[in-house]
């Protein structure tokens, strides 16, 4: 392929559990400079970006990742995620498994939002099926139920944060 094609018709992606190993990235890269090619992705190119921009933008910096505090937490919503099998990505939990059963044992409620019954979903306390791509609706009405529940402490919000009268009027149209 190099010889046919160039060293950037070679890629590589790698997995959410190789970015925690200290020895996974830095043979990757050395394998894909070896060939020449520029083309190397991870799970953090296809579903982290977001949380470091987040970051950066309410934090100051892209590596402080907000974790929930799972000891005391009463209600936990996770989308899209199974840390059941990823061991929470970037917060790494040794057995996510035991934590989750754990909130529910306590009285506390596991939300999951995912169009599979993931391993986490099998441990949570309830699942809820979604149509693949639906996220953003899931979102829009979420927030729309926040505001209108009166979950919102709006004096602290306007206090804290810019926009909140444009993205509640962005929001105001998605009911469940």
């Amino acid at each position: 392929l190099v010889r046919q094609h160039g060293p950037n018709s070679i890629g590589m992606y790698v997995g959410t559990a190789a970015g925690f190993s200290f020895l996974h990235p830095i043979f990757a890269q050395g394998f894909m400079e070896g060939l020449g090619s520029r083309n190397i992705f991870s799970s953090a190119t296809q579903d982290c970006s977001s949380k470091f921009a987040a970051a950066s933008a309410v934090y100051g910096f892209p590596f402080t990742q907000p974790m929930p505090d799972l000891d005391h937490v009463d209600c936990l919503v996770l989308v899209g995620a199974n840390p059941v099998v990823s061991k929470w990505s970037f917060g790494q939990v040794p057995n996510p498994q035991k934590v989750l059963r754990a909130i529910v044992a306590r009285g506390g409620q596991v939300h999951v939002v995912d169009p599979r019954h993931t391993e986490t979903a099998r441990v949570a306390s309830h699942h809820l099926f979604i149509r693949p791509g639906a996220d953003v609706f899931f979102y829009l009405a979420f927030a729309h139920e926040l505001v209108q529940q009166g979950f919102v402490d709006k004096d602290v919000v306007r206090e804290h944060t810019a926009g909140f009268e444009t993205w509640s009027e962005v929001i105001a149209p998605w009911s469940p």
